[in-house]
């Protein structure tokens, strides 16, 4: 008798705005951990919310914050990829190209490449690319956060 293939149902998966940052993310090839940091990070700068605009000053903008010539930076970016800043597409794009690039400081890098932890990725991260005030930066949120992102994509 004739076999047939199973056949599986396509399933169309529905993600939230964090899983797709988490499959972007590792798809450029950052670890659990690296990828958990950053998004750890990113909702303490925006909620992960790519249209948000700081509070008060209105300078930093999208999911990283991005201020002063770095925002600028961001605009030109999207613009010349034919999309508005806020396109969560384009800002990942554009932090890839960053998170390769001079913008990331050292001692922060090397400690961010090989962490021994997700608390140690999320603050190298934060201080090597993000660099907020200390007195604002919410480290423990951050750390909280980027636990949380870890647990619920690892196994996803």
């Amino acid at each position: 008798p004739e076999v047939k293939a199973e056949t599986k149902p396509v399933v169309v998966e529905n993600r939230t705005t964090e899983n797709v940052i988490w499959d972007f993310l590792k798809e450029k090839g950052y670890t659990d951990i690296q990828t958990a940091a950053i998004i750890g990070n990113l909702y303490q700068e925006s909620g992960l919310s790519s249209s948000k605009v700081e509070y008060g000053s209105g300078e930093g903008i999208g999911i990283v914050q991005w201020s002063f010539g770095r925002k600028q930076q961001l605009k030109d970016y999207c613009k010349s990829q034919g999309k508005d800043w806020t396109d969560l597409q384009c800002q990942l794009e554009f932090l890839a190209k960053e998170l390769k690039s001079s913008q990331f400081y050292e001692p922060y890098r090397s400690k961010f490449n090989n962490p021994y932890s997700i608390d140690e990725a999320t603050e190298a991260y934060c201080w090597g690319f993000e660099r907020p005030n200390a007195k604002k930066a919410g480290m423990d949120y951050r750390k909280k956060m980027a636990w949380q992102a870890y647990y619920r994509n690892v196994d996803r």
